[in-house]
């Protein structure tokens, strides 16, 4: 898991399936929530 807060105000927190490449996140500040889903590669 994954979080970050910009200075922005919005606060970004991912999870990362190593398994099969898959990714959960969400960003949010005060007012806003928004859901994200999507895929990632590991690069070497």
């Amino acid at each position: 898991m994954i979080s970050y807060l910009a200075q922005s105000g919005y606060t970004v927190t991912a999870v990362l399936n190593f398994s099969d490449g898959s990714t959960v996140a969400t960003a949010s500040n005060a007012k806003d929530w928004i859901p994200a889903r999507g895929t990632f590669d590991v690069m070497s």
